[in-house]
């Protein structure tokens, strides 16, 4: 693990995950809101303190970059960038049709506030309420949390944009759709193609062939009668790292003016690299008791927790 030695004495339990309930805060704040905690309460110090940041709306930054580029090839379309990161389990799974044993809802998959209300694992969390409220078209681009190892490709915070709209179940709604299509039907690279143009090759190697999906989801809008749903789904930050050569996804948090004066408004550069220092591997021992069971993403939120972004990659093995 790449990993200051000096950090070893400090290693201890600042997550909210596997506290006892008399070790465990009442509360936790989330944008300035105090919810009371139970025995599901998985988010820790460091991903709260990610909440208010909504990279994606900050000028410059190569995410809002990013979603201002895609929403200007659907300028017809309602662009939403404001809604909560709450939502209900039931907004975040049940609505959308997921099995009540998929993996993830599972707290070692997801961050809970308390049973009752976690941090979206994906912008579809909003889909019924967003038509429900009367839009048919629409992109939305927001901050999703899913619990994560830590290496240079994964983060617990990552970006999605949405598409999706409702049209009529008719010869008039199948051409709609059909128009839309011309953007984003095909394989993943033929909408990134299409919204990037030549500045990303698309090939078979590249990997952004597996960052955006598309189609039709009847289950997602199975109580609407007589129309018919399409949707489609971007993970920004893969797409950026192509674009913009970030070898690192913790980059995209950076506060070194070093990373942020790179950039300008609506301008896709080349990242130039600027640190000179090699990577340290250090070794971190540690024992549980017996009647305690660390899940690996435990252990990484545990490390965010301590150090921040400063730890690159972690390897847990674990010794009987």
């Amino acid at each position: 693990m790449r990993f200051p030695l000096s950090l070893r004495p400090r290693l201890v339990c600042r997550s909210y995950a596997n506290l006892a309930s008399s070790t465990r805060p009442a509360t936790v704040s989330v944008l300035g809101q105090e919810y009371p905690t139970d025995e599901a309460t998985n988010v820790s110090p460091t991903i709260l303190s990610k909440v208010p940041l909504r990279l994606h709306t900050r000028a410059a930054h190569p995410l809002n970059t990013l979603r201002t580029l895609i929403e200007s090839h659907f300028p017809s379309y309602a662009h939403l960038s404001s809604l909560s990161p709450l939502v209900t389990p039931y907004q975040n799974f049940d609505l959308l049709s997921f099995p009540v044993d998929h993996p993830g809802r599972s707290v070692t998959d997801s961050y809970y506030v308390n049973k009752n209300l976690m941090l979206r694992t994906h912008t579809s969390a909003h889909e019924v309420e967003v038509f429900e409220r009367g839009e048919t078209k629409w992109l939305l681009t927001a901050d999703v949390y899913r619990r994560d190892e830590i290496d240079g490709s994964h983060y617990p915070v990552f970006h999605q944009t949405e598409g999706a709209r409702i049209v009529s179940a008719d010869a008039n709604g199948m051409k709609e759709i059909q128009d839309d299509n011309v953007r984003v039907a095909g394989p993943p690279s033929a909408l990134i193609l299409t919204l990037f143009g030549d500045r990303v090759g698309a090939t078979p190697q590249n990997p952004l062939r597996s960052r955006s999906s598309s189609g039709v989801n009847g289950s997602r809008f199975s109580d609407v009668k007589n129309k018919l749903g399409w949707a489609f789904g971007l993970g920004l930050e893969r797409i950026a790292m192509v674009l913009y050569s970030i070898p690192d996804i913790r980059l995209f948090w950076s506060q070194d003016p070093r990373f942020l004066t790179q950039f300008k408004p609506d301008e896709i550069t080349t990242f130039r690299p600027y640190s000179k220092y090699p990577a340290c591997f250090k070794d971190v021992s540690f024992w549980l008791p017996e009647n305690m069971d660390l899940h690996d993403n435990d252990f990484c939120d545990l490390v965010r927790d301590v150090t921040g972004d400063v730890v690159e990659d972690v390897k847990l093995v674990r010794v009987s």
